[in-house]
């Protein structure tokens, strides 16, 4: 389920709208915080929703801003065969001018060890495992450089698996 905002801006005398859908939680989701750790199996065939957030500092509101802890996870399907995938709904990290100093969510095409498929860094950004991953599984290497400086709430993404 979700929920769907009218954004309306001004921007010198133009009148912008931008339509916003943000989900409803609240559902029966199952929330996956980073912290969690270790290796979580994804039950691809149970119809469940899988929210993956940043570690909201301890709290269970998945708007909190994160701590400056360092974590990685790993998704694993639960069907042989199936790849995860995550789609990134919400992502506001702390960056900075010198980009070493960014705090950075990479994601991995596999277990632990395997190939980078990159840096999260904005909701375009999506993760899936590709071809050449025969387990299926993603992994999660979050580096915090800076901290949720200005209150910045890390990432919500929402898994799935692909047949």
């Amino acid at each position: 389920m979700t929920t769907k905002h009218m954004q309306i801006t001004r921007v010198f005398g133009i009148l912008l709208f931008t339509l916003v859908v943000r989900p409803a939680f609240g559902q029966g989701e199952i929330f996956i915080p980073i912290s969690d750790g270790g290796v979580q199996e994804i039950d691809c065939e149970s119809g469940s929703v899988y929210v993956f957030t940043d570690d909201n500092s301890g709290s269970t509101d998945a708007q909190d801003p994160y701590s400056s802890q360092n974590y990685s996870i790993t998704f694993c399907p639960s069907t042989p065969g199936d790849a995860i995938v995550v789609d990134f709904i919400l992502v506001d990290l702390e960056t900075n001018f010198n980009p070493n100093n960014n705090d950075v969510l990479e994601v991995f095409n596999g277990m632990p060890g395997s190939p980078s498929l990159g840096n999260i860094t904005s909701t375009q950004t999506d993760a899936q495992a590709t071809i050449f991953n025969d387990t299926g599984c993603l992994t999660f290497d979050w580096t915090v450089n800076n901290g949720a400086g200005d209150n910045h709430v890390g990432w919500i993404g929402i898994i799935t698996c692909d047949a």
